[in-house]
């Protein structure tokens, strides 16, 4: 009774550091309790917690070139042959289809998905869901056969009719169309994508689709400057503005925001805005630099005593300056903050070491897991995305009207003549 107990407490304890340390459970539990019998139970216990199996992840190159993965797999694909023996419920067969594919027997797990889609007990959303932890396994296929199936896994995402999973499971294989020399079939995907974002009204807004309308040109606009397959961009770049060219936010995103409304900055806090005071909004008369900056971008830091200065001597004739900055889960040498911690050591080093007193934009979730890097999937309207912004710093000038004048990629004094230019021009009689 002892010695069961004693098993199960290191069983248990595996999976815990796991799941808190990312670290490989399958190769732990096999130094110490053998290869079958460890995989065996790691599957069963992940199994019975109804949590992904993210311990098993192996990608084809990594089995190709590492003897120790790929000694992992083939332990891997004996602990799924032990649990085909087994019974297993219809809601948990999306996390063996995830486990067949973390295994690499993609034909199997495209089996087990098609035997779970057709469960219609189960909310789309969470079949969908199943679907979105494998991807990232599937990414890694190579070869005719694997590639084929993948196109399968387009299908049955297809059959969910959920946008999310349609686009990402093509995002998916176009990149991999891509890397096996398929580049006119990875185009076409890319265009399917757009198709699928524009046929969503429901799932999710206007504006979240052509923000990924526009992603989606500038991947099409970067790959072919290396594939020469300048046909296939601009058909990309001709559907995505067909559906999506009445949004400032798409047009902004693909360079083209010159000359256009600048979208509104929309943040979930502030720094130097009182409570009760709303965010300021382009087009109130005044002249707004918008910078997005960071608190790792050393040349940013370059732009800030001559905005201070400008701010200072041109106030009074409507000169704002306004920051937009995110949480990345670090800042300078320390990793790992919570988001309250990495925000207390924002407002220190921007209020206090750099004096900066306009209005600053905070973009992150309070509530997100320590370390979590909020810069690369931004909560609210406030990501470089929507101004092109891609490089730091990113400088915009928006003049009195609330039109985008300029887009800047760093920082020089060529921007603050031309700074000083525009506010010293002279505005239209009322």
């Amino acid at each position: 009774m002892f010695s069961t107990s004693y098993r199960t407490l290191c069983y248990g304890g595996l999976i815990c550091l796991t799941l808190l340390f990312g670290r490989n459970v399958a190769v732990m539990a096999q130094q110490t309790h053998g290869p079958s019998h460890s995989l065996q139970q790691c599957f069963s216990t992940l199994m019975s917690m109804r949590k992904p199996a993210k311990s098993l992840y192996i990608m084809d190159d990594a089995a190709a070139t590492d003897p120790a993965q790929h000694t992992l797999r083939e332990r891997a694909l004996r602990c799924l042959e032990e649990s085909s023996h087994r019974v297993i419920p219809t809601t948990q067969l999306g996390m063996l289809a995830v486990l067949q594919a973390e295994a690499g027997t993609f034909a199997q797990s495209l089996a087990t998905y098609q035997r779970y889609l057709a469960v219609a007990s189960i909310p789309a959303t969470r079949r969908d869901t199943s679907i979105e932890e494998a991807l990232p396994v599937f990414a890694g296929v190579s070869g005719a056969s694997a590639i084929q199936e993948l196109r399968t896994l387009v299908s049955l995402a297809d059959r969910l009719q959920v946008t999310r999973s349609r686009v990402n499971t093509r995002m998916v294989l176009a990149r991999v169309d891509r890397r096996t020399g398929a580049y006119i079939d990875s185009y076409r995907l890319l265009r399917e994508v757009v198709n699928v974002l524009a046929q969503d009204h429901d799932a999710t807004t206007f504006a979240q689709r052509a923000r990924l309308a526009a992603t989606i040109t500038q991947m099409s606009r970067r790959w072919s400057k290396e594939d020469r397959e300048l046909a296939q961009r601009e058909s990309v770049m001709v559907l995505a503005q067909r559906h999506f060219s009445r949004s400032p936010r798409f047009l902004c995103a693909i360079g083209a925001c010159v000359g256009l409304p600048a979208p509104p900055i929309e943040a979930p806090r502030w720094f130097n805005l009182p409570s009760g005071v709303k965010p300021p909004r382009f087009g109130d008369g005044n002249i707004y630099v918008v910078e997005f900056t960071a608190e790792w971008c050393l040349p940013c830091r370059s732009s800030y005593p001559s905005l201070i200065e400008l701010t200072t001597r041109y106030a009074s004739r409507g000169l704002r300056v306004l920051f937009v900055t995110a949480l990345y889960g670090y800042f300078g040498n320390l990793d790992s903050l919570t988001p309250a911690v990495e925000l207390d050591s924002l407002r220190r080093y921007f209020l206090a070491e750099h004096h900066i007193q306009f209005p600053i934009a905070v973009d992150g979730d309070l509530h997100a897991p320590a370390g979590t890097d909020q810069g690369r999937d931004p909560v609210m309207n406030v990501d470089g995305s929507n101004y092109n912004a891609f490089v730091w710093p990113t400088v915009v000038l928006i003049d009195r009207t609330g039109i985008v004048r300029q887009v800047w990629s760093g920082w020089d004094s060529d921007i603050q003549d031309t700074i000083v230019q525009l506010v010293q021009a002279p505005t239209a009689s009322p």
